[in-house]
């Protein structure tokens, strides 16, 4: 019997393989449709990312939206332009906004489509209080505890930069001048940290 089953569940496997998907593409949508991603900011600097889709089955991986005016408008009509600072990146330092007020983003882009967003209330993050980390074999798991103690605040998006440190066992006593010597570091000039 024990047999029986462990066969079945050997031809159910085989037959859940996975399966490529080639979707089915129509020449005749061509629409670009305007992707808007990033958070306001209130004490912090502002970055709002535009990009354009694209079809599935181009190499292109990016279509940064480059050009467009990118404002945050407060419900006491203040207005405040993000500069773009990389293609399709829009930035703008710490604002000072007023958490007593509402806002919403404003594109407009190149072909002077104009894009608004709802007006919502300012959300500060409330301070992290712990910051860990587990190591695993092939990975580091980081974790970030943090609370709302109004329970105002229940989901909360957490980016982060990677940065490495390497201690080599041995300090760097030479260098080489790229052409055609080594040459001794003074002590003062030794590395063990990159």
């Amino acid at each position: 019997m024990r047999s029986r089953i462990n066969l079945l569940w050997f031809f159910l496997l085989i037959l859940s393989c996975k399966k490529p998907f080639t979707p089915t593409l129509s020449n005749a949508d061509n629409s670009r449709y305007l992707v808007i991603e990033g958070t306001i900011s209130g004490n912090d600097s502002t970055f709002i990312r535009l990009d354009r889709t694209k079809k599935v089955d181009t190499l292109k991986t990016i279509n940064p939206e480059t050009g467009a005016v990118v404002t945050i408008e407060s419900d006491a009509n203040n207005s405040y332009t993000l500069t773009e600072i990389r293609s399709g990146i829009y930035a703008a330092p710490s604002l000072g906004l007023d958490a007593s007020h509402k806002y919403r983003l404003r594109v407009k882009t190149t072909d002077n489509k104009i894009y608004l967003s709802d007006y919502v209330p300012l959300k500060n993050s409330p301070p992290i209080d712990s910051v860990g980390f587990v190591s695993q074999s092939s990975a580091v798991q980081i974790y970030v505890n943090t609370h709302d103690a109004a329970n105002a605040t229940r989901n909360y998006r957490w980016e982060f930069n990677e940065d490495w440190q390497f201690h080599s066992m041995y300090r760097s006593a030479y260098y080489s001048n790229g052409i055609d010597s080594i040459k001794s570091r003074l002590p003062s000039m030794q590395e063990l940290i990159c």
